[in-house]
């Protein structure tokens, strides 16, 4: 029999960055069939896909997680996957090969598939929709673009190895990816972000809230029910 030290998975357990402790319920929320908005215009997180969500996220985070994980911020999360900590790393395939490859050559990864329920979802940030619709304001689209296609994006971008998802663009990189590459750019087409105006200030809102389910300090379900109560009043209603 085999035997290892790594734990099974790792979640950041208080906020930081675009995507703080979401990166660890959005996944599992949309693979439910979680909106933002519910139908009567009220928040989607006090629903069945919201409850299942953080109840699964917070089963995962306290079972099979270490228990630095309670106060990560997820800044070494790469470091720590890559000198084989724990076994794996969720919705992070694409951002990461190039890393791994790079600072960590003796290490043996592959790509699972995306997870799915109602749905298969994975995190794709607003860097996949760059520009959503075409623009009748062109000095400030033609701004967006030069802001994209800087000498410091590009070079981060082929550092991390974000591709665009135009296909004409994607197909002729693919002439020249590795395999495992291409595995991963395979489960690109289940990447997504709900757009919203409001998205971010959401997002503030259940954050805390999810941070405090994943410590024990407050229920999975009166977390999530606190989140929505919150954005029905301070956010949606405003």
């Amino acid at each position: 029999m085999r035997t290892h030290n790594a734990w099974a998975t790792s979640m950041e357990g208080s906020g930081s960055g675009p995507t703080p402790v979401l990166r660890n319920f959005n996944p599992w929320f949309y693979q439910a069939g979680g909106s933002l908005i519910a139908e009567d215009g009220k928040s989607g997180y006090d629903s069945e896909a919201g409850i299942k969500a953080i109840t699964w996220a917070t089963h995962l985070f306290q079972t099979y997680c270490s228990e630095a994980d309670r106060a990560s911020k997820g800044d070494d999360l790469r470091d720590r996957f890559g000198q084989g900590l724990f076994a794996y790393d969720n919705n992070n395939e694409l951002g990461n090969i190039n890393l791994y490859t790079t600072d960590f050559p003796d290490l043996k990864f592959g790509i699972a598939n995306t997870t799915g329920d109602a749905k298969q979802w994975t995190h794709g940030g607003v860097g996949c929709f760059a520009m959503w619709t075409p623009s009748t304001k062109r000095d400030a689209t033609w701004k967006w673009i030069d802001f994209l296609t800087r000498d410091g994006n590009l070079e981060y971008n082929q550092k991390f190895g974000y591709v665009p998802p135009r296909t004409s663009v994607r197909d002729e990189f693919s002439k020249s990816m590795t395999p495992i590459y291409a595995v991963a750019l395979e489960q690109q087409q289940y990447a997504g972000v709900e757009k919203h105006p409001r998205l971010w200030d959401m997002w503030d809102v259940i954050s805390p809230e999810l941070e405090a389910a994943f410590a024990g300090s407050k229920s999975a379900e009166d977390a999530i029910h606190a989140a929505a109560e919150r954005i029905n009043s301070d956010i949606l209603s405003s």
